[in-house]
């Protein structure tokens, strides 16, 4: 098992902008995610003892310790009685945190884990879908990814952004935006908040290259799933675009307004 990384200076490197209401321990908590999401602390690694991170962030003893309780509700860190704190082995560094345009649920309404992996990062071509109030063309970045719901079934994604308003989406690793949910990013990064959505859903038989990603056949059948998401002002954030194949899974669509 891998021994603890140093962390001493992880939290001026990790800690999320400052957002009114935010709790104290939910400001540690999202550093330690981002952290751990960008590999600081691997599968199985153990993370710093409580008196230490008390003692290296701004932060109580109380409140670290509720931090990692949090985290270990979640699932992303295990806590072994005399032995610390350590990352899970499936953690979030591969599982996205609660998805919005994503959230499959069980029979009782749970929402399965959803596991995001980047396959592709690069300018979206000229004429391509995304809103023209989103970006110049020049400056729209498009990122694919494949999702694992709970290792049940995949789901292809395209997400389109500014890149010159929002750069960390092209200039972060892919590792740090591995399993990131991008409207968290947007959120902490930017203060950029979906306020609107516009959703748009139909059947189709699915393209070529998603078929090849998601390993279905030619022609699989399926549903395409258009979102445009706007800030409070009605300015674009960003455009998605999912392609889900046939499931016994529901899918819960967010509220057109958010909250």
């Amino acid at each position: 098992m891998a021994g603890s990384a140093p962390g001493s200076d992880f939290f001026d490197r990790y800690a999320p902008a400052e957002r009114a209401g935010l709790p104290k321990y939910a400001r540690l908590r999202d550093a330690l995610l981002a952290a751990i999401a960008d590999g600081l602390w691997a599968p199985g690694a153990r993370l710093p003892d409580e008196q230490t991170l008390a003692r290296t962030t701004p932060y109580s003893l109380g409140t670290v310790q509720k931090a990692l309780r949090e985290l270990a509700g979640a699932g992303v860190v295990t806590r072994q009685q005399g032995r610390g704190t350590f990352v899970a082995q499936r953690s979030v560094r591969d599982s996205m945190d609660t998805p919005l345009h994503l959230r499959f649920e069980d029979e009782a309404g749970v929402g399965l884990r959803v596991y995001p992996h980047i396959v592709c990062r690069e300018p979206a071509a000229p004429g391509g879908p995304w809103p023209a109030a989103l970006a110049d063309p020049r400056d729209c970045l498009r990122i694919d990814r494949v999702h694992s719901v709970a290792d049940e079934f995949r789901v292809f994604t395209s997400f389109f952004v500014d890149a010159r308003s929002h750069p960390v989406f092209a200039s972060w690793p892919l590792r740090r935006l591995h399993a990131r949910n991008f409207k968290h990013v947007l959120a902490e990064n930017y203060h950029a908040r979906v306020a609107r959505l516009e959703q748009r859903l139909r059947a189709l038989s699915l393209p070529g290259r998603v078929t090849a990603e998601l390993g279905l056949h030619r022609n699989a059948p399926g549903l395409w799933l258009g979102l445009t998401a706007c800030a409070a002002g009605g300015r674009v954030l960003y455009y998605q675009e999912a392609y889900i194949p046939q499931t016994h899974r529901p899918l819960r669509l967010p509220e057109g307004v958010m909250p």
